[in-house]
């Protein structure tokens, strides 16, 4: 799976079956989802709200919510920070940010986010766990990247081949062209 990110905050993924045709892009604006599934020549496109809550999405974070959590940006973006006492191997922190609470370690030997949990108001809880490192432009960044949500057995798994930070990409890549022949799948 390729992911994309502008500075915009839009994010972009397209998803290939296992003979590399394309089975599923998408397209996450702050407030909106478009997902087509060309193969079937279908498409999704709705709030992030009524998306995150309808069968089509199974976790208790919105899809944007996920893939910020993936790419560090909920610690990124956080103000106001506590330091928390730490572990031999690791610095502890807390924060808040909008009605979560972000409790997440820091790596002292390689400085690299190693673990995230990311409480709600009602207390549910998504955990992620950063594991393995490689370098990357002098950067130490992680090999894996595991989610488990409190309120289900589901968890996420995803091994980073690669990564690439501050491309110049064009605006094609944050956008999808659903063919007028297309059918749209309503979400109720």
């Amino acid at each position: 799976m390729e992911v994309y990110r502008n500075s915009a905050g839009i994010y972009s993924f397209h998803a290939r079956d296992l003979w590399g045709r394309n089975a599923m892009s998408a397209v996450i604006k702050p407030d909106s989802i478009l997902v087509y599934y060309p193969q079937q020549r279908q498409f999704i496109h709705d709030s992030i709200r009524r998306f995150a809550v309808s069968d089509y999405w199974k976790w208790d974070l919105s899809p944007r919510d996920l893939l910020e959590l993936i790419d560090g940006k909920w610690v990124a973006d956080l103000k106001e920070v506590t330091v928390l006492e730490g572990g031999k191997d690791y610095f502890r922190y807390q924060a808040r940010t909008g009605s979560h609470q972000v409790n997440f370690e820091v790596s002292k030997s390689e400085g690299i986010l190693r673990e995230l949990i990311l409480i709600d108001a009602a207390g549910d809880t998504a955990h992620v766990r950063f594991k393995g490192t490689r370098e990357y432009k002098e950067y130490h960044r992680p090999k894996l990247v595991e989610l488990m949500f409190q309120n289900s057995n589901s968890s996420i798994k995803i091994g980073v081949l690669e990564e690439q930070f501050d491309l110049l990409l064009p605006e094609s890549f944050f956008s999808i062209e659903i063919p007028e022949t297309a059918q749209r799948i309503p979400l109720d």
